[in-house]
């Protein structure tokens, strides 16, 4: 990333993984404007539309974007121009898969919310699984978890996501991080 809005933002990260075949998977994550923030829709859907031309700049392939909205999609212009461009919305098709409602991602004491989600363009729809909502230790929070079957990953990518033995409290000591 050379040039454009996304060159320094911290709310986008990006990464690619290689498949055998030489297709590679482009995945990113979008970390949105806080919904107390003044003029946090716009920014959000403008961050979004920025991504999404990201997205639309790279070759053919699958493509997938973890997205905290800090806000319903329904209330995102930049997430409902996503879905209206052909991207899918993850966490509500693993739900209608299951025969649920779209699970709620964010729930404090005045109400529940799905703010968090996984878009996924239509080259990578064939590899999906499933999609749903994942406790972890943040208060109120519930954290988005999709999987794919992409087939025969090249193995420097396994080297890259294979769980390693990091240090951790006294020398000497190893604890694995998954």
């Amino acid at each position: 990333l050379t040039d454009g809005p996304l060159q320094h933002c911290d709310r986008f990260h990006e990464a690619y993984v290689p498949m055998a075949g030489g297709v590679i998977v482009w995945v990113c994550s979008i970390y949105a404007y806080d919904s107390n923030q003044t003029d946090s829709e716009e920014l959000t859907s403008a961050l979004i539309n920025a991504v999404l031309l990201r997205a639309d700049e790279l070759p053919p392939g699958p493509k997938v974007i973890g997205v905290d909205l800090n806000c319903g999609i329904a209330d995102c212009p930049g997430a409902q121009q996503a879905l209206r461009c052909g991207w899918h919305d993850a966490l509500a098709l693993g739900a209608a898969m299951r025969g649920e409602d779209t699970p709620a991602t964010y729930i404090n004491r005045v109400a529940s919310t799905t703010i968090d989600t996984v878009l996924v363009n239509n080259l990578a729809m064939p590899f999906f699984l499933e999609c749903n909502v994942r406790t972890f230790n943040m208060p109120g929070h519930r954290g988005v978890g999709a999987l794919f079957a992409f087939p025969h990953v090249e193995p420097v990518a396994l080297q890259l996501v294979t769980p390693k033995p990091l240090p951790s409290g006294p020398p000497g000591s190893m604890a694995l991080v998954q």
